[in-house]
């Protein structure tokens, strides 16, 4: 029977006092141990291991306005912790945030560059972190004209919203609408719309949050007729931009007997705004009658 080299009263006390284990098989063996700290930036360790950048962005590709999640929280040190975060935001709102997650948004459609970099506590930086956020155009999102005004939807005619703010009487028979060309490729709320109504001619900046008349200021009277015609007897019936400028028709009905005219403006500074600021038409027609 094989004899023990030490005492048991030895092997109990070495047990106690160190981190040296006693193996009757292998002698001594010792296994180390940190005994007051768990965390090597708490330890005064000034270099180590590089710390990693996870960057994570909910949902993508995402639609012009939408909050999109960013976070970051998943990222690590592998021998200490996560002190900073720097994330950057290629043409988003907001452009950066030092935040470990929340939301940023883009207006336009478009490809862009999304960026984190992480800071442990001894002040190392990780390699950055990318990713391509994709902002598109929903597949079914539309304005329409009717009888009862403007309406937008984004589910493919599910649920409409009414975007009617400033408009009222004759104003709501809606007979054309366009977006305009420049702000087309913008999110819903940033898209300029025209319409031509049996109320006059609106604008809107802001996808029909609100609306402005952009009348002409007056029509010719080539025909003689009493009382002459005015502004406020057109129905505007139709919009059309070509090339730099927007082309308007409308008719006037006297009697039995109607009277058309054209105009078109190249005024892009008032015509782009929904306040009460005139537009600059020139009449490109002496007028038809028919």
């Amino acid at each position: 029977m094989a004899t023990e080299p030490f005492s048991a009263e030895l092997v109990a006390k070495l047990k106690q006092a160190t981190a040296w284990r006693f193996n009757t098989r292998l002698g001594t063996v010792f296994t180390p141990r940190f005994f007051c700290c768990t965390d090597p930036n708490e330890m005064g360790v000034v270099e180590g291991k590089q710390p990693v950048a996870v960057l994570e962005m909910t949902p993508n590709p995402s639609f012009p306005g939408d909050n999109v999640t960013f976070d970051g929280q998943d990222s690590y040190d592998p021998d200490g912790s996560i002190a900073s975060y720097a994330f950057t935001f290629e043409d988003g709102t907001p452009s950066s945030s030092t935040s470990s997650n929340g939301t940023v948004s883009w207006a336009a459609a478009g490809e862009y560059e999304v960026t984190l970099v992480v800071t442990d506590g001894t002040g190392q930086k990780s390699s950055p972190a990318r990713v391509i956020q994709r902002v598109v155009e929903p597949a079914e999102a539309f304005f329409i004209g009717t009888s009862n005004g403007v309406f937008f939807t984004d589910d493919g005619g599910q649920s409409w919203t009414a975007k009617n703010n400033g408009l009222s009487g004759d104003a709501l028979g809606v007979n054309d609408l366009t977006i305009d060309p420049a702000t087309q490729n913008l999110a819903q709320g940033s898209k300029t719309l025209w319409i031509a109504t049996d109320g006059g001619v609106y604008v809107s900046n802001d996808g029909g949050g609100s609306w402005a008349q952009k009348n002409p200021a007056g029509v010719s009277n080539q025909w003689g007729d009493s009382p002459a015609p005015t502004i406020d007897d057109v129905a505007f019936k139709a919009l059309r931009f070509a090339g730099d400028k927007l082309f308007v028709a409308g008719t006037w009905l006297n009697g039995s007997a109607y009277r058309s005219w054209a105009w078109h403006t190249e005024d892009f500074a008032a015509m782009r705004t929904d306040t009460g600021q005139a537009v600059t038409w020139t009449q490109i027609s002496t007028g038809w009658a028919g």
